[in-house]
Protein backbone atom coordinates (compact mmCIF):
# COMPACT_ATOMS: atom_id res chain seq x y z
CA UNK A 1 0.00 0.00 0.00
CA UNK A 2 1.37 3.39 -0.90
CA UNK A 3 0.47 6.88 0.25
CA UNK A 4 -1.26 9.15 -2.21
CA UNK A 5 -1.14 12.88 -1.65
CA UNK A 6 -3.74 15.24 -3.00
CA UNK A 7 -2.71 18.89 -3.03
CA UNK A 8 -5.16 21.61 -3.99
CA UNK A 9 -5.10 25.31 -3.16
CA UNK A 10 -2.45 24.93 -0.49
CA UNK A 11 -3.93 21.91 1.27
CA UNK A 12 -1.94 18.68 1.44
CA UNK A 13 -3.43 15.52 2.89
CA UNK A 14 -2.06 11.99 3.08
CA UNK A 15 -4.58 9.26 2.34
CA UNK A 16 -3.84 5.53 2.41
CA UNK A 17 -4.91 4.04 -0.89
CA UNK A 18 -3.74 1.39 -3.29
CA UNK A 19 -3.93 3.77 -6.23
CA UNK A 20 -5.12 7.34 -6.69
CA UNK A 21 -8.17 8.56 -4.79
CA UNK A 22 -10.19 5.98 -2.86
CA UNK A 23 -12.94 4.19 -4.71
CA UNK A 24 -16.55 5.11 -3.79
CA UNK A 25 -16.78 2.02 -1.59
CA UNK A 26 -13.70 3.11 0.34
CA UNK A 27 -14.39 6.83 0.71
CA UNK A 28 -16.74 6.48 3.63
CA UNK A 29 -13.94 4.74 5.54
CA UNK A 30 -11.43 7.52 4.88
CA UNK A 31 -13.49 10.70 5.02
CA UNK A 32 -11.44 13.38 6.73
CA UNK A 33 -12.43 16.43 8.75
CA UNK A 34 -9.53 18.65 9.73
CA UNK A 35 -9.13 21.81 11.77
CA UNK A 36 -9.66 24.81 9.55
CA UNK A 37 -10.77 23.10 6.33
CA UNK A 38 -13.24 20.62 4.86
CA UNK A 39 -11.07 17.74 3.65
CA UNK A 40 -12.98 14.95 1.97
CA UNK A 41 -11.39 12.48 -0.43
CA UNK A 42 -14.56 12.39 -2.50
CA UNK A 43 -14.19 16.15 -3.06
CA UNK A 44 -10.45 16.71 -3.52
CA UNK A 45 -11.06 20.10 -5.13
CA UNK A 46 -13.00 21.52 -2.19
CA UNK A 47 -10.03 22.54 -0.06
CA UNK A 48 -9.18 26.21 0.17
CA UNK A 49 -6.03 27.58 1.73
CA UNK A 50 -5.55 24.90 4.36
CA UNK A 51 -2.08 24.04 5.61
CA UNK A 52 -3.20 21.19 7.86
CA UNK A 53 -1.85 17.68 7.34
CA UNK A 54 -4.26 14.82 7.96
CA UNK A 55 -3.31 11.25 8.75
CA UNK A 56 -6.15 8.71 8.93
CA UNK A 57 -5.92 5.46 10.84
CA UNK A 58 -8.65 3.25 9.28
CA UNK A 59 -10.81 1.25 11.62
CA UNK A 60 -11.83 -2.25 10.59
CA UNK A 61 -15.56 -2.99 10.83
CA UNK A 62 -15.30 -5.52 13.63
CA UNK A 63 -18.25 -6.61 15.70
CA UNK A 64 -18.54 -4.52 18.89
CA UNK A 65 -18.44 -6.46 22.12
CA UNK A 66 -17.66 -3.96 24.88
CA UNK A 67 -17.34 -0.28 25.71
CA UNK A 68 -14.10 -0.24 23.75
CA UNK A 69 -15.77 -1.58 20.65
CA UNK A 70 -16.82 0.53 17.71
CA UNK A 71 -20.34 1.95 17.81
CA UNK A 72 -23.19 -0.07 16.40
CA UNK A 73 -23.91 0.62 12.75
CA UNK A 74 -26.27 3.48 13.50
CA UNK A 75 -26.07 6.15 10.83
CA UNK A 76 -26.40 9.85 11.45
CA UNK A 77 -29.05 11.15 9.10
CA UNK A 78 -31.39 14.05 8.60
CA UNK A 79 -30.18 17.62 9.17
CA UNK A 80 -26.87 16.41 10.62
CA UNK A 81 -25.88 14.52 7.48
CA UNK A 82 -23.79 17.43 6.22
CA UNK A 83 -21.49 16.96 9.20
CA UNK A 84 -20.26 13.62 7.83
CA UNK A 85 -22.74 11.83 10.03
CA UNK A 86 -24.40 9.66 7.40
CA UNK A 87 -21.61 7.07 7.48
CA UNK A 88 -22.24 3.97 9.62
CA UNK A 89 -20.48 4.44 12.96
CA UNK A 90 -18.20 1.43 12.45
CA UNK A 91 -16.71 3.09 9.39
CA UNK A 92 -15.61 6.27 11.14
CA UNK A 93 -11.79 6.23 11.18
CA UNK A 94 -9.61 7.57 13.95
CA UNK A 95 -8.29 10.71 12.29
CA UNK A 96 -5.31 12.64 13.62
CA UNK A 97 -4.84 16.08 12.10
CA UNK A 98 -2.25 18.79 12.62
CA UNK A 99 -3.59 22.18 13.60
CA UNK A 100 -2.95 24.87 10.98
CA UNK A 101 -1.13 28.15 11.62
CA UNK A 102 -1.13 29.55 15.15
CA UNK A 103 -4.33 31.38 16.04
CA UNK A 104 -5.14 33.77 18.85
CA UNK A 105 -7.14 31.01 20.55
CA UNK A 106 -4.31 28.47 20.76
CA UNK A 107 -2.91 29.90 23.99
CA UNK A 108 -5.95 28.52 25.82
CA UNK A 109 -5.33 25.08 24.29
CA UNK A 110 -1.64 24.81 25.15
CA UNK A 111 -0.31 22.28 27.69
CA UNK A 112 1.36 23.31 30.88
CA UNK A 113 3.79 21.78 33.35
CA UNK A 114 4.80 18.92 31.08
CA UNK A 115 1.33 17.33 31.28
CA UNK A 116 -0.51 16.25 28.14
CA UNK A 117 -3.52 18.53 27.72
CA UNK A 118 -6.65 17.51 25.85
CA UNK A 119 -9.21 20.20 25.20
CA UNK A 120 -12.52 18.64 24.17
CA UNK A 121 -15.22 20.62 22.35
CA UNK A 122 -18.67 19.20 23.10
CA UNK A 123 -22.22 20.24 23.92
CA UNK A 124 -24.40 19.29 26.86
CA UNK A 125 -27.43 18.42 24.71
CA UNK A 126 -25.53 16.52 22.00
CA UNK A 127 -25.69 12.74 22.38
CA UNK A 128 -22.54 12.05 20.33
CA UNK A 129 -20.62 14.45 22.58
CA UNK A 130 -21.64 12.41 25.63
CA UNK A 131 -20.71 9.05 24.14
CA UNK A 132 -17.43 10.24 22.66
CA UNK A 133 -16.38 11.93 25.90
CA UNK A 134 -17.04 8.78 27.93
CA UNK A 135 -14.98 6.67 25.53
CA UNK A 136 -12.15 9.19 25.30
CA UNK A 137 -11.90 9.55 29.09
CA UNK A 138 -11.68 5.76 29.45
CA UNK A 139 -8.98 5.68 26.78
CA UNK A 140 -7.08 8.50 28.51
CA UNK A 141 -7.22 6.62 31.83
CA UNK A 142 -5.87 3.48 30.15
CA UNK A 143 -3.13 5.55 28.47
CA UNK A 144 -2.04 6.83 31.88
CA UNK A 145 -2.00 3.29 33.30
CA UNK A 146 0.15 2.06 30.41
CA UNK A 147 2.56 4.99 30.18
CA UNK A 148 2.45 6.69 33.57
CA UNK A 149 1.72 9.99 31.82
CA UNK A 150 -1.43 11.78 33.00
CA UNK A 151 -3.74 13.52 30.56
CA UNK A 152 -5.38 16.74 31.69
CA UNK A 153 -8.86 16.85 30.11
CA UNK A 154 -10.80 20.09 29.92
CA UNK A 155 -14.07 20.81 28.15
CA UNK A 156 -15.18 23.75 26.01
CA UNK A 157 -18.51 24.68 24.48
CA UNK A 158 -19.33 24.33 20.83
CA UNK A 159 -22.53 24.63 18.83
CA UNK A 160 -23.74 21.49 17.11
CA UNK A 161 -26.15 22.46 14.32
CA UNK A 162 -28.24 19.60 13.01
CA UNK A 163 -27.30 17.23 15.84
CA UNK A 164 -29.25 13.95 15.49
CA UNK A 165 -31.93 13.10 18.03
CA UNK A 166 -30.91 10.82 20.85
CA UNK A 167 -33.05 7.98 19.49
CA UNK A 168 -30.67 7.66 16.53
CA UNK A 169 -27.65 7.52 18.82
CA UNK A 170 -29.13 5.22 21.48
CA UNK A 171 -27.69 1.95 20.03
CA UNK A 172 -24.15 3.36 20.18
CA UNK A 173 -24.81 4.63 23.72
CA UNK A 174 -25.77 1.14 24.89
CA UNK A 175 -22.39 -0.19 23.74
CA UNK A 176 -20.77 2.21 26.22
CA UNK A 177 -23.16 1.24 29.01
CA UNK A 178 -25.39 4.32 28.68
CA UNK A 179 -29.14 3.80 28.45
CA UNK A 180 -30.96 6.94 27.29
CA UNK A 181 -34.39 7.69 28.74
CA UNK A 182 -35.74 8.67 25.33
CA UNK A 183 -39.29 9.45 26.45
CA UNK A 184 -38.20 11.98 29.08
CA UNK A 185 -35.51 14.06 27.34
CA UNK A 186 -36.34 17.78 27.57
CA UNK A 187 -35.08 19.99 24.69
CA UNK A 188 -33.00 22.80 26.16
CA UNK A 189 -30.61 25.63 25.40
CA UNK A 190 -27.21 24.76 26.89
CA UNK A 191 -25.85 28.32 27.22
CA UNK A 192 -26.55 28.68 30.95
CA UNK A 193 -25.18 25.20 31.58
CA UNK A 194 -21.95 26.23 29.88
CA UNK A 195 -21.76 29.45 31.90
CA UNK A 196 -21.90 27.26 35.00
CA UNK A 197 -19.32 24.83 33.59
CA UNK A 198 -16.98 27.69 32.69
CA UNK A 199 -17.19 28.92 36.27
CA UNK A 200 -16.68 25.39 37.60
CA UNK A 201 -13.35 24.99 35.81
CA UNK A 202 -11.93 27.64 38.15
CA UNK A 203 -12.22 24.98 40.86
CA UNK A 204 -10.35 22.49 38.68
CA UNK A 205 -10.82 20.52 35.46
CA UNK A 206 -11.93 17.51 37.49
CA UNK A 207 -14.77 19.52 39.06
CA UNK A 208 -15.90 20.75 35.67
CA UNK A 209 -15.70 17.23 34.24
CA UNK A 210 -17.80 15.71 37.04
CA UNK A 211 -20.39 18.47 36.72
CA UNK A 212 -20.55 18.03 32.94
CA UNK A 213 -21.21 14.31 33.33
CA UNK A 214 -23.85 15.09 35.95
CA UNK A 215 -25.58 17.41 33.46
CA UNK A 216 -25.36 14.82 30.68
CA UNK A 217 -27.01 12.27 32.98
CA UNK A 218 -29.64 14.80 34.00
CA UNK A 219 -30.47 15.55 30.37
CA UNK A 220 -30.30 12.12 28.75
CA UNK A 221 -31.15 9.76 31.63
CA UNK A 222 -33.25 11.65 34.16
CA UNK A 223 -35.44 13.91 32.04
CA UNK A 224 -34.31 17.08 33.82
CA UNK A 225 -34.42 20.49 32.15
CA UNK A 226 -30.77 21.57 32.05
CA UNK A 227 -31.83 25.12 31.13
CA UNK A 228 -33.61 25.46 34.47
CA UNK A 229 -31.55 27.48 36.94
CA UNK A 230 -32.64 25.46 39.98
CA UNK A 231 -31.61 22.21 38.27
CA UNK A 232 -28.23 23.68 37.34
CA UNK A 233 -27.48 25.20 40.75
CA UNK A 234 -28.50 22.09 42.67
CA UNK A 235 -26.33 19.87 40.45
CA UNK A 236 -23.39 22.22 41.01
CA UNK A 237 -23.89 22.00 44.77
CA UNK A 238 -23.64 18.21 44.56
CA UNK A 239 -20.00 18.62 43.54
CA UNK A 240 -18.99 21.04 46.25
CA UNK A 241 -19.70 24.31 44.45
CA UNK A 242 -21.40 27.03 46.46
CA UNK A 243 -25.17 26.97 45.90
CA UNK A 244 -25.70 30.69 46.50
CA UNK A 245 -22.80 31.60 44.22
CA UNK A 246 -24.22 29.35 41.51
CA UNK A 247 -27.66 30.94 41.90
CA UNK A 248 -26.17 34.42 41.65
CA UNK A 249 -24.13 33.52 38.58
CA UNK A 250 -27.15 32.06 36.78
CA UNK A 251 -29.27 35.11 37.60
CA UNK A 252 -26.69 37.30 35.85
CA UNK A 253 -25.01 37.20 32.44
CA UNK A 254 -21.62 36.33 33.92
CA UNK A 255 -19.42 34.09 31.73
CA UNK A 256 -21.76 34.54 28.74
CA UNK A 257 -18.94 36.22 26.83
CA UNK A 258 -16.57 33.36 27.69
CA UNK A 259 -19.04 30.80 26.36
CA UNK A 260 -19.49 32.79 23.16
CA UNK A 261 -15.71 32.89 22.73
CA UNK A 262 -15.45 29.12 23.20
CA UNK A 263 -18.07 28.54 20.53
CA UNK A 264 -16.34 31.01 18.20
CA UNK A 265 -13.06 29.15 18.73
CA UNK A 266 -14.74 25.88 17.78
CA UNK A 267 -16.14 27.47 14.64
CA UNK A 268 -12.72 28.92 13.80
CA UNK A 269 -11.15 25.47 14.15
CA UNK A 270 -13.72 24.02 11.76
CA UNK A 271 -15.49 21.81 14.27
CA UNK A 272 -18.22 19.87 12.45
CA UNK A 273 -18.33 16.60 14.38
CA UNK A 274 -18.23 15.97 18.11
CA UNK A 275 -16.34 15.43 20.23
CA UNK A 276 -13.54 17.49 18.73
CA UNK A 277 -10.37 16.88 20.74
CA UNK A 278 -7.30 19.12 20.61
CA UNK A 279 -4.20 17.47 22.08
CA UNK A 280 -1.37 19.76 23.22
CA UNK A 281 -2.59 22.50 20.85
CA UNK A 282 -1.03 20.61 17.95
CA UNK A 283 -3.10 17.53 17.05
CA UNK A 284 -6.82 16.95 16.76
CA UNK A 285 -9.03 13.85 16.91
CA UNK A 286 -12.52 14.41 15.56
CA UNK A 287 -15.70 12.43 15.98
CA UNK A 288 -16.84 9.41 17.97
CA UNK A 289 -14.56 6.37 17.87
CA UNK A 290 -14.05 3.22 19.89
CA UNK A 291 -12.13 3.40 23.15
CA UNK A 292 -9.31 1.42 21.54
CA UNK A 293 -9.11 3.81 18.59
CA UNK A 294 -8.80 6.77 20.94
CA UNK A 295 -6.06 4.95 22.86
CA UNK A 296 -4.15 4.20 19.67
CA UNK A 297 -4.52 7.81 18.58
CA UNK A 298 -2.99 9.04 21.85
CA UNK A 299 -0.05 6.65 21.46
CA UNK A 300 0.47 7.79 17.88
CA UNK A 301 0.41 11.47 18.85
CA UNK A 302 2.99 10.78 21.57
CA UNK A 303 5.23 9.04 19.02
CA UNK A 304 4.86 11.89 16.55
CA UNK A 305 5.88 14.44 19.16
CA UNK A 306 8.97 12.50 20.34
Amino acid sequence: MRTTRGSTDGCSNAISSSSGWPSPSTRRATSISTAGCRCTPSRPRSWTGCSARCSPTPTSPSTPSSSSASPAPSARSGPGASRGASRPAIWRPSVICVLPAVTSERADLSPGGGTVKATVFVDVTDAWSYIGAVRFERAAAMYTILTGEPIDIGYRACSVPGAPPAVEVAPAARISGIEFNLDEIVPADSTDAWRLLTWAVESGDDVQRELLHQLWRAHFLEGADIADHFVLASRAALYGLDLEAADGLLASTEYAEDVAKQRATAEHLGVEVTPFIVVDASRTISGVHSQDDYLQALHRIARDED
